[in-house]
Parts: C-alpha cells; sequence; structure tokens
C-alpha cells in the first residue's frame, strides 16, 4: 500500500510539474500587426510585449501604398501613451526607440485614410 501511495506522490509531483512548466509563456522579441490591403479597417494592435533588460522598445511604422500610418505605443496595464511615431506614404517606414520602460506594451497601428489600407501596420520590438 505504501509503495502505491509513493507512486502516487510521485506522478501527481511530475503532472503539477509538467502543467506548471506548459503554462509559463514564452518570451517573445517582437510583435506586429497588418492592415490586409484592401480591408476596411484603419487599425491594428500588436500583441502584448514586456520589457527586457536593456528597458527600450522599438516601435516602427509601415506606411500603406497611399497613406500615412502612425503607430502609438502603449502601456497595456494604464493604457497610457508612451510614444509613437508616423511613417509617410507611399510605402515608407519610419521607426523610433523609446527608454525607460519596465513593464508591458502594445502598440496601435492607425492609417490616415477612411478607404482602408493598403498593406499598412506595424511592430514592437525589443531595442
Amino acid at each position: 500500500m505504501r509503495k502505491i501511495l509513493r507512486q502516487i506522490a510521485v506522478g501527481g509531483t511530475a503532472a503539477i510539474a509538467i502543467v506548471t512548466l506548459s503554462a509559463t509563456p514564452a518570451s517573445a522579441a517582437s510583435s506586429g500587426c497588418k492592415i490586409p490591403q484592401g480591408d476596411l479597417l484603419t487599425m491594428c494592435f500588436t500583441g502584448n510585449l514586456s520589457a527586457n533588460s536593456s528597458n527600450k522598445m522599438q516601435v516602427q511604422a509601415l506606411a500603406g501604398l497611399f497613406q500615412d500610418t502612425t503607430c502609438q505605443m502603449f502601456d497595456a496595464s494604464n493604457l497610457v501613451q508612451v510614444g509613437s511615431v508616423t511613417a509617410g506614404a507611399p510605402g515608407t517606414s519610419n521607426s523610433k526607440t523609446i527608454s525607460g520602460l519596465y513593464g508591458t506594451y502594445y502598440v496601435r497601428c492607425t492609417v490616415h485614410d477612411t478607404y482602408g489600407s493598403t498593406g499598412a501596420g506595424g511592430y514592437l520590438r525589443h531595442a
């Protein structure tokens, strides 16, 4: 009986360890979004990205073919904007590095046009 209980205890510990390990999120180095060409949407959102030991992140805006794109970076915990960058059409890119970051952030990219996107978007990455 003791042998069975010991096997159950060891097996239960292993199962908990597996669940704990698989529940740990992967640390991403970048997150991007793109407004599909011809879509009537005028904005997209990146996923959340946590600051790393450099405490710097780079925001990049990718302009569409016919419109400017502005990407704004927000603190995910309090929704305060911490920076932004704009890329002018046609199809250019512009980036900005923001320092002094310690939390989790995301980017919202918006095209300056009500007729939809032509492949605009942006990225948030560790600098």
